[in-house]
Order: C-alpha cells, then structure tokens, then sequence
C-alpha cells in the first residue's frame, strides 16, 4: 500500500491539546481536571481527553495521526536489504526485524 493510499479510521490530524479545562466530577466525589484533544482544519472537532498536566502523554497523542503517517511512509513492503529478500523472511537481518516492528505499530494503530 502506498503513503497516498492509507486507510484511517481515525479523526485525520493535525491534533491538538485545547487548553480550555473541563472538571470530571465523579461519583465518588472525586474531581479530575481534563483538556480536550481537538482535530481537524479548524481543530473543532474533539477526539478525547487528557488529564491536565500529563504533558507527555498528551504531546504523544497530539503527534499520534503524523507520528502513524511518517511510519507508513517510510515502512515499505519490501525493504531491500542486503540479502534482497522480501519483507518478513529473516529473522536475523536487522532491517527485516525493524521493518516487522513497523508493520506490527501500524497494524496496532490502525485497530488491525
């Protein structure tokens, strides 16, 4: 499949962390503060929640839609490595291992 040709299910990006803040009130009286994840050209649409002050995890998931387009674009069927194989037949060619790991997180991404 070529990088023109990708499937996504998901919200395509750019995604962003709206610094506007909404409190989650539990049912055990616990109050969790939340920042929405917004995509789309104008960042209107939301496609979850962050717990405030979780930075990292929430700059990962801004990155996720151009972090899973970057890998399928530089992931190919085959890879050409020395041996000139097709992708997934040596389990001790390096870049054969490498490129199974990227086929497995985009598979993983996709929900496949």
């Amino acid at each position: 499949m070529q990088a023109s040709e990708t499937r996504t299910a998901h919200t395509p990006g750019p995604w962003e962390i709206d610094c506007t803040s909404y409190d989650l009130h539990t049912d055990t009286g616990e109050t969790y503060e939340l920042l929405p994840v917004t995509a789309g050209a104008d960042l209107s649409s939301w496609v979850g929640f962050v717990f405030a002050g979780d930075d990292a995890n929430a700059a990962l998931i801004a990155a996720a839609p151009a972090l899973l387009a970057a890998l399928e674009a530089i992931t190919p069927d085959t890879h050409g490595c020395t041996a000139k194989h097709t992708f997934i037949t040596d389990p001790d060619c390096k870049s054969c291992t490498i490129a199974v790991a990227a086929r497995e997180a985009i598979q993983q991404a996709r929900g496949e």
